[in-house]
């Protein structure tokens, strides 16, 4: 058996046995002050997630709800941070982002892409969406790529 089979085999047992403990009720979700929808499914990459995160908040914005975009940022090497659009310039934590270098590609495609809808990404999703509900007055929260994420309570 190779390296990589046996590493698959570990990370298998390790999402059975949280899977588990979430599915009997040890552990549970945290719920925030408003509702969830996690867009994902069991397939990586190029399935149209993001294009899909991207159609909600349009539609969620467009009649008339606050929504935030909450993302783990794969692939970027900046952990925890917030971008948005305004003014055809995206800014990085409130400041205009001088270099787009450490930032992952789906979050600044979709803030630049979504004038004015936050995106924050950081691996702890629940204190990323409580920081969009108390600082950018979210009332929805997307989740991009969440399918697999039961840390937030989806409503949807």
């Amino acid at each position: 058996m190779n390296l990589l089979a046996i590493a698959s085999q570990g990370y298998r047992c390790l999402v059975t046995l949280r899977n588990g403990f979430y599915n009997r009720g040890l552990c549970h979700p945290v719920r925030l002050p408003v509702p969830v929808v996690s867009v994902g499914n069991l397939t990586v990459g190029g399935t149209g997630k993001t294009s899909c995160v991207e159609l909600l908040a349009r539609k969620l914005t467009g009649s008339g709800h606050a929504a935030a975009i909450l993302s783990r940022g794969y692939g970027g090497k900046l952990k925890n941070y917030w971008l948005k659009s305004a003014g055809g310039s995206l800014f990085l934590d409130g400041r205009p982002a001088e270099s787009l270098e450490g930032i992952a590609d789906e979050p600044q495609l979709l803030a630049s892409a979504l004038e004015g809808v936050p995106v924050g990404v950081g691996s702890r999703r629940a204190l990323t969406g409580r920081v969009a509900c108390e600082q950018w007055a979210a009332q929805v929260l997307l989740l991009d790529d969440g399918f697999q994420h039961r840390q937030v309570y989806r409503d949807c």
